[in-house]
């Protein structure tokens, strides 16, 4: 089997660096993991967290797919509750347009922020689970060849290929969803460490091939951090373990620095909460890290993986994709 490796970056906030710096180090990344031979590219929608500045994913795939030439570009995912069908259709036919065979489409449930801002983003929000199916109908049928909502109603510009489409899924329900609609899923190991081996059975066995997909199509998302130093991997665990406990009791993400947090004397609650939480990464010599994602891969049965790294600098962050690249590759 040849593993595809590719990446999801939510454009996390090095504490310290600006905003433009953020999203230049997103393009960097983007431009280096093409060199390193990385399948696909994603870009996340969070809103409202001063961590994680990733809120416009159809604009970063834009920028990045202009400044690369074979890598796979797309979102990871848009929060499709929060817009209407037919500009999404919209606005991944015009990336479609201009990167033909390059551009993904990927979509997810959840809000993408915290309840407050959820609000925001679609005060009208009745049914999630009801307005979601409805909405994800009506853009498949947007972006297949022949529109069937209408024959006045198109999503323009009309293109000869559509973006490949795929649902971030973190629950067996979803999985489920994404199977009748015949589309890619990308299981959040990173959010559910415990279902997603069940998740894409199930998917696989419900499958029904659609006008964008004709077989079943999987992977899953973890967050990994691979280096050669035992100390920047000590640092990192540090800091994972504090960043879960942060976005489970305030619902934000802060930028932190390892001094930031090496003193913290953690609760028996934090310390249980910490446990699990470990699940959800990997931080490890690249031995480590092989050994963890082999056995990832033969439960998830799948041939590619969405690797998502938080480092102290871009460098390390370059670095720990260059080494599992050089697992993988060599």
């Amino acid at each position: 089997m040849d593993l595809k490796l590719s990446v999801l970056d939510q454009s996390p906030v090095i504490k310290g660096q600006t905003s433009s710096k953020t999203l230049q180090n997103t393009l960097d990344l983007a431009c280096y993991a093409e060199g390193l031979g990385y399948h696909r590219f994603w870009l996340s929608e969070h809103h409202n967290t001063d961590g994680v500045i990733g809120s416009a994913p159809e604009i970063m795939i834009a920028h990045i797919a202009n400044h690369t030439k074979k890598i796979k570009v797309g979102a990871g995912g848009i929060i499709l509750l929060n817009y209407s069908p037919l500009k999404v259709a919209e606005i991944f036919h015009v990336l479609e347009s201009l990167h033909p065979g390059r551009i993904d489409l990927g979509m997810a449930k959840s809000s993408g922020a915290n309840k407050k801002t959820a609000n925001i983003l679609n005060p009208h929000l009745q049914d999630p689970k009801k307005e979601f199916i409805d909405k994800l109908n009506a853009i498949n049928k947007f972006l297949d060849s022949t529109p069937k909502l209408s024959t006045e109603i198109k999503a323009m510009p009309i293109v000869e290929s559509s973006p490949e489409r795929w649902l971030l899924v973190s629950s067996i329900e979803s999985a489920i969803i994404a199977a009748e609609f015949g589309m890619g899923v990308s299981f959040a190991h990173f959010i559910n460490p415990t279902k997603g081996k069940e998740a894409l059975e199930i998917y696989r066995n419900n499958f029904k091939p659609s006008e964008n997909l004709k077989n079943p199509k999987a992977s899953f998302g973890i967050f990994v951090f691979c280096s050669l130093d035992k100390d920047k991997i000590h640092r990192q665990q540090a800091m994972m373990d504090h960043r879960f406990i942060q976005l489970q009791e305030t619902g934000n993400i802060l930028p932190i620095n390892f001094e930031d947090i090496k003193d913290i004397d953690y609760s028996d609650k934090d310390k249980l909460s910490i446990k699990y939480n470990r699940q959800l990464y990997i931080c490890g010599t690249p031995e480590k890290v092989k050994k963890q994602l082999d056995s990832l891969i033969e439960d998830y049965k799948v041939d590619e993986i969405m690797l998502a790294t938080y480092a102290e600098s871009i460098e390390d962050k370059k670095e720990s994709y260059k080494l599992i690249a050089d697992l993988y590759n060599s």
